[in-house]
């Protein structure tokens, strides 16, 4: 059986080191979406400045330890914005927002990489221990009346719930593998934050989290185990799907103004379900047209990044004569390969891309040797999934799990690291 991430026997070695705090703290920096530094008409994030520091120092030091192929393709992408900006309605939010896109994709996996060192799965386990945490601090919130849902820090709690995906994915893997006692503590924490949060997108990363933990699992030793733990598999999942449609059964007479309570009421009462999901979509899927369009009349080099909200303003579209609750107008696009696309052209998603095929390739190849590098890969995949209908490509703690990738894979494959951990 798998070996618990959260609850294991008596091991004093993990609150003392550096990796585990290193990891809670950085995690616990990347939730701080909302303290910015305005340096001229651009906001700056702090947690961005911090670890472009950090990077820079790192890199100063000649420490990094990053694939030299991922960061070849980040550094053309980053190349293809800044000609971008230059040539964007808004040259000098243009250029300013480079050192943004910098320290996101080079900078914060370097540090990221280099911090997890040779402690990749007590990083991991900081990472986890950090998102449990910031769970219970969001709760205590909003019992006290302070936020009336669980943010925290993050812009909202659609964002915040991205940042958890690590916790969804080791609790769908714990309920697989039948280690009940974690699962168990990670059900509570799940819970908590479902009912203080209210987010339909944690109920997306969760159903996200099980289907692929389902089909990406460790190849067992045997015919007996792989049919054992196919088997308390099947279960596991058999027995969730009767508690959600249990629960959003009991939901069609709901009255009360929850927000996901009453979403999934009139999902569960709805003599159309299809429309009625779309619906609850709200304006997304006509900011995804719209930054969709945007792309088709700037194809080679896009609007700039960080412009297209400017340039929007300039445009006319019959997107923006829709009702206020579904109209693009004002609003960033949706679909971070779209964003890129409509911000940085032709030239510049086809960098992203194929940065990203760099990302997939060490967190698939990582996932291949180490369990815990599958929770990593799993959690790539849920996000990926996700951000394509949710904005913003520069997510801090997305790129901090991908330099936590990039150390699985090191330490599997015995290549030179500082020690650091």
């Amino acid at each position: 059986m798998q070996e618990s991430l959260l609850v294991q026997k008596k091991d004093p070695n993990t609150l003392k080191s550096r990796s585990f705090w290193i990891g809670f703290s950085l995690y616990l920096l990347a939730s701080l979406d909302e303290l910015n530094i305005q340096i001229s008409s651009f906001n700056f994030k702090f947690n961005s400045i911090l670890l472009l520091a950090i990077g820079v120092l790192i890199t100063a030091a000649g420490k990094a330890r990053v694939p030299k192929n991922y960061l070849a393709h980040a550094v053309l992408f980053i190349i293809a914005s800044t000609v971008s900006g230059i040539f964007s309605i808004s040259p000098e939010k243009g250029i300013l927002y480079i050192p943004y896109i910098l320290s996101t994709l080079i900078f914060t996996v370097i540090a990221a990489t280099y911090y997890s060192g040779k402690n990749p799965d007590t990083f991991l386990k900081g990472i986890l221990y950090s998102i449990s945490f910031q769970i219970i601090i969001a709760a205590a919130l909003v019992a006290l009346g302070i936020h009336p849902r669980a943010k925290l820090f993050y812009y909202e709690p659609s964002y915040f719930s991205l940042a958890a995906t690590p916790l969804f994915v080791v609790l769908a893997n714990s309920m697989l593998a039948a280690r009940i006692k974690e699962a168990c503590i990670l059900l509570c924490i799940t819970i908590l934050y479902l009912i203080t949060s209210k987010s339909a997108n944690a109920l997306l990363l969760i159903g996200l989290a099980f289907t692929l933990s389902f089909f990406i699992q460790e190849k067992a030793a045997s015919k007996r185990k792989m049919a054992k733990r196919t088997l308390t598999s099947v279960i596991a999942l058999t027995a969730a799907v009767l508690i959600s449609i249990i629960i959003v059964y009991s939901l069609r007479s709901y009255s009360g103004n929850d927000l996901l309570f009453s979403t999934l009421s009139k999902i569960a009462s709805s003599p159309d379900l299809i429309p009625d999901i779309l619906s609850r979509t709200g304006n997304r899927p006509n900011r995804i047209a719209l930054a969709y369009d945007v792309f088709t009349h700037n194809t080679l080099l896009g609007v700039g990044p960080g412009a297209y909200l400017d340039h929007i303003k300039n445009i006319s579209s019959d997107l923006f004569s829709l009702p206020a609750w579904v109209s693009p107008q004002d609003q960033p696009p949706i679909n971070i390969f779209l964003e890129v696309a409509a911000t940085t052209g032709i030239v510049g998603l086809t960098f992203f891309l194929s940065t990203f095929h760099q990302v997939f390739r060490i967190t698939k190849t990582a996932a291949q040797k180490s369990k815990n590098a599958r929770i990593v890969y799993i959690s790539f995949i849920c996000m990926t999934l996700a951000l394509l209908i949710e904005n913003s490509y520069l997510r801090i703690y997305f790129w901090i799990l991908v330099g936590l990738g990039m150390s699985f894979l090191a330490k599997y494959k015995n290549i030179k690291r500082p020690d650091n951990a």
